[in-house]
């Protein structure tokens, strides 16, 4: 999988971290964070894209970009400033389908969390920005940047994407605290939340250090003041928000239409609020891109932006075959 989140009007300053996205098979899975790319390999530890890392594109990211191509947008139900543009796998010779309509391989976070194959614990030595993850089964396990793992002394989101290797022994991760107002001490273990924090907590996070981390809570602080959830949560926390019953239900109203409205064949989308894009998320398969549909569209009508008129001005077309075509070129 390949994904990006993109700031409103900064999108071509963005390609040359979007072209450090994919990297070779097996090796690694990249985040363009404008910083490290994270990468866990079979053997040895993490490897930081500033230091040995994939940049400069890859003739897989370009063949996948060649074979993308948006469909018509679709707008979530109640809110008509926000579209999101399917990105389409286009049919080609069969030999060529068989990646883009396959299954990697790759067991998603709450697979491998439901079978016992995941264990993700705090640190002996519990610090807010770090957890321990071990894949004790025998397939990879792709863990996204911002999927949330309630538990601990306080629940937490990864700030990269991660494919850990089957039997990878204990690795140390880079996390972000989601919860301000709690560290529990005794607690050790998480589980997974199923859902994702919305574009704008992972972009609070995405390449920067643990000195961020008032910029990820100020976030959560935005997201709840303009999700108003029917009661506030005691601890701050992103999944209190998320999980509010007057939240959840529109949330996946809102999110269900909108998977209902994807065509075949789509493998990622670009979530475009008030005419500027908000996110982009990119996979390598159909398979894959099914198995975080829910959590990413979800995501995508919770934590957008709220509408904006510029002096009546409609808004004008995002230019997404533009941004398309510059990111294969980047």
């Amino acid at each position: 999988g390949i994904r990006t989140l993109l700031h409103p009007k900064t999108l071509c300053c963005m390609l040359a971290a979007l072209a450090a996205l994919f990297a070779g098979p097996g090796s690694a899975l990249a985040q363009a964070t404008g910083r490290p790319i994270r990468v866990l390999h079979g053997e040895g530890g993490a490897v930081d894209g500033a230091n040995g890392g994939t940049h400069g594109g890859s003739p897989e990211l370009r063949s996948l970009l060649d074979r993308v191509v948006p469909g018509a947008p679709v707008m979530p139900p109640g809110m008509p400033h926000v579209s999101v543009y399917p990105l389409i796998a286009r049919r080609g010779p069969a030999s060529s389908d068989h990646n883009l309509y396959s299954d990697p391989g790759y067991l998603s976070l709450d697979e491998a969390m439901r079978r016992g194959l995941l264990r993700v614990n705090e640190k002996p030595a519990a610090v807010v920005p770090g957890l321990e993850v071990e894949n004790v089964g025998d397939e990879p396990v792709l863990i996204l940047a911002g999927e949330i793992l309630v538990g601990g002394k306080q629940n937490r989101i990864l700030q990269s994407d991660l494919l850990l290797p089957g039997h990878s022994g204990r690795r140390d991760v880079s996390a972000f605290c989601v919860e301000h107002g709690r560290w529990t001490p005794g607690g050790k273990e998480f589980r997974a939340a199923g859902a994702m924090a919305p574009a704008t907590v992972r972009k609070s996070a995405a390449g920067k250090t643990a000195e961020a981390q008032s910029d990820v809570w100020s976030s959560i602080a935005t997201l709840g003041r303009a999700a108003s959830p029917s009661s506030a949560s005691p601890t701050q926390s992103l999944h209190d928000v998320l999980e509010d019953p007057k939240v959840a239900a529109e949330s996946k109203a809102r999110a269900g239409a909108l998977r209902g409205s994807l065509p075949p064949g789509t493998v990622g989308m670009i979530t475009v609020t008030n005419g500027t894009i908000y996110s982009f998320d990119l996979f390598s398969s159909t398979v894959l891109f099914g198995k975080y549909v829910e959590k990413l569209t979800r995501a995508a009508v919770t934590g957008a932006p709220e509408p904006v008129q510029y002096r009546g001005i409609p808004h004008t077309d995002p230019g997404i075959e533009y941004f398309l075509r510059c990111a294969r070129e980047a």
